[in-house]
């Protein structure tokens, strides 16, 4: 190392976090300016290194292979000082025999980092030398670092626009030695379909019989159970078989299983039926071994699913072609609408993305928000076995990108070989999850090279660059897929127009037709409170608004001595984690369309109402457009646009304290729009929205039910909990995906017979059972004009009690029940428990009932009831709560007041 400093290594790890935990890095890598004060670690080469015993049973095998399941990234791997061989594709799992290099005493493993800073430029240089694979650099607001295109590494650890670089060097995921005589089992792949009587299974087993082959194949006997969720075996099969392997001493054997029809339990996604799962188990043993007995030398078990999943791409009206292909999930036979967002790395250190308690909070609040998809992004990691498995268990579907994202690639041999071996082994890792609905080439690439984004144009020509994508994407992802087998979805990019691109040579004219495929629709300028700037996609599988973080998560950014320096729009803190170019004053041209943001909101003093007006904005605009597009799913226009069955709003998850498009901070804590999620994502939702002066409800009814529900529509002032008016409409639902239409009328005759002329009204929409005596799904509310021109008193909120620990009722262990009240109604009302971690079981909404609300407060923290009730801090729009530790926001701009 050439800066002389040696530390203890962990494994999985990476530099930055085993030079952190020995305080060689004196302070938090995501303290203040860190990400830039610490990028000296990047630029440095560094070496694992790790003495150790191998037992005379290991050495006595046939067989020695070491493993190396991740290694970041370029690397060169030593045992003995002898060279094993060389990494540069932190995706791919490494294997060498190292029989004879072993020996019996202290053997020394080394593996020998380069600086992957250093190596990305010096590809990309030699690969200018015929033409220029850009974009060359990030854009300067991301802070980051030049040419990770040419690197299968994370493409986010470079920086990205809502995140830092930290290029990470390491061994990310586990190390071990293999020793053995016959043979090991790898993967097991997994699919299923119903034929005639019967679900047919094939099951495919990867083995290996040591990583240089050779000699006389052993002949084994592979047995696979099914063993059903009650514990039974559902089917079983056993078969002698001659292991005959590759070169590379690796091969695969199908095996078929079949289970009755009657008798299969079927896995659903979330809100369309149980998860039920099985376990297959695979062993291979010595075929002179009688029964289960002996003769054992591997054995695998992994949780399956029986359930078909279908990507559809059919004439939306057949015999019309011009009208456009669907597109849109079909499992088990049934159509689903998606609900949910998009995954971005748990962590931008990656040997920390996979901690099971961040992973499990993460997607039991996604199931907790009535998501059933998530879409695991091009440009981090394949993620963990424990996030797939969670998503198995929880019925949240994955679309599973893989991992390119907004750039050009090269397309040398050995670049297209490790391609073509990192999704082979991705692949047979992770198809056996039920969970796992489709795969995807790349993010945005497609649209990239057709709008020309990185200059694409003149750097090589529009086909240099397409042949370069086809050969890539399709040629050898695409193909590598296929060839194992697969019969799952695949596309070749997002968005992309699926089918049509194909037929239009990979990459269409228009990627962002509204006739096919996905969606990626940003717009920062526009209403996003006003669903008229949206559009009719058939699948919105990115959209977003950014917002920031509350106080308590910046607060471990910084420190008391510096937060009032820190946390100020103005301040160069905010500046730094700000990557997003122009994104803080594009927050508050967004806010000033609907809230009153002070004229000098840049001063510390304004932080918390930049991030509570920041935040409004983010969940209302989220929640406008994820209702446009559930609305929109029984819609054809003449032209034929419509038929959206897809929204995935970007994006879920934070990997550090800054401004972004998240609904869940990096602190764990659910921002506003998490909390509309849960309501906008409900299984059966009322649905107002103004069209040329006229109010449209409709009911938005994911669940199987035909019965008839009412839609109450009260005008309320905001002076009193008593309705102006009030009307009762009828709808009958008609089965999952059903959108009947409850009113129609001009709302300006509305509000006129409310008396709401002055400006103090707004619209609260409930639905009922059809003899009204119980709720049915969320309360909704229509502002006929923008807050900031409606007239509301100040409303005084009041906690009037908090009792707890009690059994949790939520993901967290403990609840703390509370009672809220208002003096009148109050809008957007915000809780915060200071430096307690946890959430509200509802935040961000609207008290219009004079009783009141009795809320929840989950954590996984144990604290005295009355220390949690003089943290709590409530605020609201229009007003705040009377004494505790509470804060007010800034309303002498409101008109009226």
């Amino acid at each position: 190392m050439s800066i002389g400093l040696q530390v203890a290594g962990t494994v999985p790890g990476g530099v930055y976090s085993d030079l952190r935990a020995s305080r060689q890095l004196p302070r938090d890598i995501f303290y203040r300016f860190n990400d830039e004060e610490y990028r000296w670690v990047s630029k440095e080469n560094w070496t694992y290194d790790r003495s150790f015993q191998v037992s005379s049973e290991a050495l006595a095998k046939a067989k020695q292979i070491l493993v190396l399941d991740g290694v970041d990234t370029v690397a060169d791997v030593y045992l003995n000082g002898q060279l094993l061989g060389k990494s540069d594709n932190m995706f791919v799992r490494l294997r060498y025999d190292v029989k004879g290099v072993l020996k019996d005493g202290a053997n020394l493993l080394e593996v020998r980092f380069t600086s992957p800073v250093l190596v990305a430029r010096q590809r990309a240089a030699e690969q200018a030398k015929q033409y220029v694979v850009p974009p060359e650099c990030p854009d300067v607001h991301y802070r980051g670092e030049c040419g990770v295109n040419h690197l299968r590494k994370m493409q986010a650890s470079f920086a990205w626009d809502w995140g830092p670089a930290f290029p990470s060097m390491g061994l990310w995921k586990g190390v071990h030695l293999e020793s053995y005589d016959e043979a090991v089992l790898r993967d097991v792949v997994f699919s299923s379909r119903p034929t005639g009587v019967a679900w047919k299974s094939t099951v495919r087993v990867h083995w290996e019989t040591g990583a240089g082959g050779g000699g006389h194949p052993p002949v084994g006997k592979l047995a696979a159970a099914l063993i059903g969720p009650d514990g039974a075996v559902a089917a079983s099969k056993e078969v002698v078989v001659t292991l005959a392997a590759d070169r590379d001493g690796t091969g695969h054997t199908d095996l078929s299983l079949s289970v009755p029809k009657s008798a299969a339990r079927l896995w659903w996604p979330s809100g369309h039926g149980p998860q039920d799962l099985y376990h297959l188990n695979v062993s291979l043993r010595s075929a002179e071994a009688a029964g289960g007995g002996g003769g054992g030398w591997d054995h695998v078990s992994v949780r399956v699913g029986l359930r078909t999943v279908e990507l559809v791409q059919e004439e939306v009206l057949a015999g019309q072609p011009d009208k456009g292909l669907t597109y849109y999930f079909r499992v088990n036979g049934a159509p689903v609408f998606a609900k949910g967002s998009n995954w971005i790395p748990a962590h931008v250190l990656p040997e920390l993305g996979a901690d099971r308690a961040v992973v499990r909070h993460l997607l039991l609040s996604a199931k907790e928000a009535n998501m059933n998809m998530l879409r695991v992004w091009g440009g981090g990691v394949y993620e963990s076995d424990t996030f797939y498995q969670l998503a198995d268990e929880l019925g949240i579907l994955v679309w599973q990108d893989l991992m390119f994202a907004c750039a050009m690639y090269p397309t040398g041999r050995a670049f297209l070989r490790s391609v073509d071996a990192e999704v082979r082994q991705q692949y047979r890792r992770l198809a056996h999850h039920p969970s796992v609905a489709l795969w995807a080439g790349n993010n945005e690439n497609e649209a990239a090279l057709r709008g020309n984004w990185y200059g694409t144009a003149r750097l090589g020509g529009f086909d240099q660059f397409r042949r370069d994508y086809v050969k890539l994407y399709v040629d050898t992802a695409r193909a590598a897929v296929r060839d194992e087998g697969s019969t799952a979805p695949f596309v070749v990019s997002s968005p992309s127009n699926g089918a049509e691109s194909e037929a239009e040579g990979f990459v269409a004219k228009n990627p962002y037709s509204e006739l096919y495929g996905d969606d990626h629709h940003y717009d920062y300028t526009s209403d996003g409170w006003n669903p008229a700037v949206f559009r009719h996609t058939r699948f919105g599988s990115e959209y977003g608004f950014m917002s920031w973080p509350s106080r308590t998560t910046m607060m471990t950014a910084t420190d008391p001595e510096h937060a009032d320096e820190d946390l100020a729009l103005g301040s160069e803190l905010a500046a730094s984690r700000q990557h997003h170019p122009g994104g803080n004053l594009e927050m508050a041209l967004q806010i000033l369309q609907h809230l009153p943001l002070p004229a000098d909101f840049n001063k510390s003093e304004h932080f918390d109402t930049f991030v509570y007006y920041s935040q409004i904005y983010q969940a209302m605009a989220t929640k406008t457009e994820t209702e446009f597009l559930r609305r929109s799913q029984n819609l054809l226009t003449p032209r034929g646009e419509g038929r959206t069955m897809g929204a995935l709003y970007w994006q879920l998850n934070d990997v550090w304290q800054a401004p972004s498009w998240a609904s869940i901070d990096f602190g764990g804590r659910w921002k506003m729009l998490h909390h509309m999620a849960v309501d906008f994502f409900a299984p059966l939702i009322v649905s107002p929205h103004v069209d040329g002066g006229d109010l449209r409800v409709d009911v938005v009814c994911d669940d199987p039910r035909h019965d008839v529900v009412l839609v109450r529509t009260d005008v309320l002032g905001w002076d009193s909990f008593r309705p102006r008016t009030r009307r009762v409409d009828s709808v009958r639902l008609r089965g999952a995906g059903s959108t009947p239409r409850a009113l129609a009328a001009p709302l300006e005759a509305l509000l006129q017979e409310a008396g709401c002329h002055d400006r103090r009204c707004v619209l609260r929409f409930r639905l009922t059972s059809a003899n009204g005596s119980a709720t049915e799904g969320p309360d909704n509310y229509l502002f006929p004009r923008s807050p900031k021109d409606t007239l509301m008193p100040n409303a005084t909120l009041q906690v009037t009690s908090v009792r707890g620990p009690l059994p949790g009722t939520r993901h967290q262990r403990w609840d703390y029940a509370l009672r809220l009240t208002a003096s009148s109604p109050a809008a957007f009302v915000w809780l915060d428990a200071g430096p307690h971690p946890g959430r509200f079981s509802r935040n961000g909404f609207h008290l219009t009932d004079a009783a009141g609300v009795e809320l929840r407060f989950h954590t996984d923290e144990r604290v005295a009831a009355d220390s949690l009730a003089a943290d709590i801090r409530v605020t609201a729009l229009n007003g705040a709560a009377t004494g505790g530790r509470h804060r007010t926001h800034d309303r002498k701009r409101r008109p009226g007041h």
